[in-house]
């Protein structure tokens, strides 16, 4: 696998949160809507779960081990706590050479696909660019699915994997296709 390729993945798994804005996570609504059903409010808070958790791993908290360490406990769910530690330690190796070098990532949108009293799975979409030294510039398109678990009546996390996401380089139609499947972030500058 070429350099800039696992650079470019690593950076996006673990650093969506370098975004020059503030993601709130929360599903469109206009100014007439009623206060939503229970379920609507329980998918809500799933999804800002996820992406608050992916957000808050960017690159300087990731590559310093006591913040890394205590920023995955303050989010996993007490069974998943010693696989995501593991994970993310992994990953924090993986791309210490982005010290120096430049990344950027940002989500571009999400959709729940599982969501259940006690569990709910949130896939987001995201985009990274990472460049270091002499390697061209890199760029990533993947789906992140962040696994969730109800634990003192809150989500916490479970799982993160990731897969290839909807790529411009897709034929158009086939683009446009699973780019719809997700819903579009509420963004503030």
């Amino acid at each position: 696998m070429r350099a800039s390729r696992i650079v470019a993945l690593s950076v996006l798994i673990v650093a969506v949160g370098a975004l020059s804005v503030v993601v709130l996570g929360r599903p469109q609504s206009t100014e007439n809507d009623d206060p939503p059903p229970r379920e609507a409010r329980q998918r809500s808070a799933a999804v800002r779960t996820a992406t608050r958790f992916l957000v808050g791993l960017d690159a300087p908290t990731l590559l310093d081990e006591d913040a890394r360490r205590s920023f995955v406990s303050r989010w996993a769910s007490r069974d998943a706590e010693p696989q995501l530690q593991r994970l993310y330690d992994a990953e924090a190796e993986r791309i210490a050479v982005l010290l120096d070098g430049y990344s950027r990532a940002a989500p571009l949108g999400y959709r729940v696909e599982h969501l259940r009293a006690g569990s709910a799975d949130v896939a987001i979409w995201a985009v990274s660019l990472a460049s270091v030294g002499d390697i061209p510039a890199a760029v990533g398109w993947r789906t992140l699915v962040v696994g969730l678990v109800r634990e003192g009546g809150s989500w916490r996390i479970s799982t993160v994997t990731d897969a290839p996401g909807p790529s411009p380089d897709s034929p158009p139609a086939r683009f446009r296709l699973a780019a719809e499947r997700f819903r579009e972030y509420r963004i503030a500058p």
